[in-house]
């Protein structure tokens, strides 16, 4: 945030209290001036934060929104929050850790999940459903966000699924930090790189 200037946060958005999706955010907390958004399930109770049972819409900026959809289910990677953010001409799905119970869940808001991008569920993780998830939304491109792991994160299968169905793909793990950009009209989601800050 201070590489790229940024001086002042108003909301911080959580898709579930695992420390890899929530570790850093103890920076803020002290700060009265913006809203935490999260899962009411397993949460941290040393962070106050505004809970989300049903689906929920923010304006963020003249053109900006992010509606937020509640999934549930038994693991608590399914108890969990997926957001579309929407800018004029460009949709991005942030899908969190769910697994399949979860995607199944995110299927039943149907049209509402309509994205070009889309943040692959659980690092890249391949469930039954995945394929129909990422059709369902007809998106043009999947972003992998994954580091070095001992869990196999991307699998392999997920990689050949998308390959197949022929989507732009793109993963933190060998690429980096991802940026979404819009110029002279055309929206470009393109790689960044890795850089030692």
């Amino acid at each position: 945030m201070q590489y790229r200037g940024i001086q002042e946060i108003r909301n911080i958005f959580l898709t579930h209290w695992h420390e890899d999706h929530v570790a850093g955010v103890d920076v803020f907390v002290a700060s009265p001036r913006f809203s935490i958004f999260a899962p009411e399930s397993s949460a941290r109770r040393d962070i106050a934060f505004v809970p989300v049972k049903w689906p929920t819409g923010f304006r963020l900026a003249d053109e900006v929104t992010v509606q937020v959809f509640p999934v549930t289910g038994e693991k608590s990677n399914d108890q969990a929050l997926v957001y579309l953010v929407t800018f004029p001409g460009m949709r991005v799905l942030v899908t969190g850790d769910i697994e399949e119970e979860g995607i199944s869940a995110l299927l039943r808001y149907g049209k509402s999940i309509t994205a070009e991008v889309v943040v692959l569920p659980h690092h890249g993780k391949y469930y039954p459903n995945l394929a129909e998830l990422l059709s369902r939304t007809g998106c043009h491109t999947v972003i992998i966000s994954c580091g070095e792991n001992e869990y196999g994160h991307p699998d392999r299968k997920t990689l050949e699924m998308v390959q197949k169905a022929g989507w732009h793909s793109l993963i933190t793990q060998q690429d980096g930090a991802i940026r979404i950009s819009h110029f002279w009209g055309k929206w470009k989601v393109g790689r960044i790189g890795k850089r030692n800050l």
